[in-house]
């Protein structure tokens, strides 16, 4: 080994080394996350329903009010089950009633802030259309568009953002079944 190799040696290693720890430390560091999830965080997932309602409201501009809640694991994701899902709108009406939800939650809602979903499968959905005095229609407290009504009034545009909130998360989310909803 000549000289080159003796100064590139004794600066490659130990910058090797530090990596292989750093990557090392991340590496336990990850591992104890998901043991913490999987045997603390899950286990005790009803104890978290008031922080789990508050994140979900500020993130659909409504109320929302969760029932018995139930958290496993599938595969590599934990699965979260929820029994009477309700979202209110900005007048306290519910907009959005869902008996069963179950859902896998991915990991990358680490990354994004918001509740990101491998799946999301609802049961029995019944979603309701309404129509107020002056015929204009809303669904999830969103206000639609019809022929008759070119203008939405100001009290149906603050309620769309209820909605308008709830559908774009859900358009957000790679893989959505409904099962048995009218």
């Amino acid at each position: 080994m000549g000289i080159h190799g003796l100064i590139v040696f004794r600066i490659i290693y130990p910058a090797l080394r530090w990596v292989g720890g750093l990557v090392l430390l991340l590496y336990v560091v990850a591992a104890l996350g998901v043991l913490g999830v999987r045997h603390v965080l899950l286990p005790n997932i009803e104890h978290y329903k008031p922080a789990i309602q508050q994140q979900l409201s500020g993130m659909l501009n409504g109320q929302v009010h969760l029932g018995k809640l139930r958290a496993s694991w599938h595969r590599f994701n934990p699965r979260l089950e929820i029994e009477q899902f309700v979202l209110h709108g900005s007048k306290g009406e519910p907009v959005l009633s869902v008996p069963r939800v179950s859902a896998v939650l991915s990991w990358r809602t680490l990354f994004t802030g918001t509740p990101q979903f491998v799946y999301l499968d609802a049961s029995a959905i019944d979603l309701t259309i309404r129509r107020d005095a002056q015929g204009h229609l809303a669904l999830l407290g969103q206000s639609l568009a019809t022929a008759s009504s070119q203008s939405p009034s100001s009290s149906s545009a603050e309620g769309a953002a209820v909605g308008d909130q709830a559908v774009r998360w859900l358009a957000a989310q790679p893989q959505i079944l409904l099962r048995n909803s009218t």
